[in-house]
């Protein structure tokens, strides 16, 4: 896949921060996750740093996730969120395609 076609099909995703941000946000929420702290740089060049309590995944599942472009949550993990701890309620997931992963090259500068 080249950049361009890349981009194309991520679009607003690595180029515009305020889409970037929501996306990473979202993948905080569909991780289960009841809070998320973001550092915000004081300078250009230092880091933008997204921290939640949300469930993660095993190195198993990111690596399928990530080398799947065409990843489509709603087959391998249904709608639902996966909470870490026991907690009543349901709440359905913002992802579907798995396009929000790539939000950091938002910030990169580069692709």
């Amino acid at each position: 896949m080249t950049a361009r076609s890349f981009k194309d099909h991520v679009k607003n995703i690595v180029s515009d921060p305020y889409v970037a941000i929501v996306e990473l946000i979202s993948n905080s929420w569909d991780a289960g996750a009841e809070e998320v702290k973001i550092t915000w740089p004081e300078k250009v060049g230092q880091k933008i740093i997204i921290e939640d309590n949300g469930e993660g995944m095993t190195k198993e599942k990111f690596l399928k996730i990530w080398r799947t472009l065409g990843y489509n949550r709603t087959e391998e993990q249904g709608r639902g969120v996966t909470y870490r701890t026991k907690r009543k309620g349901y709440r359905e997931a913002y992802g579907k395609n798995g396009k929000g992963r790539h939000a950091p090259f938002c910030f990169t500068g580069k692709l």
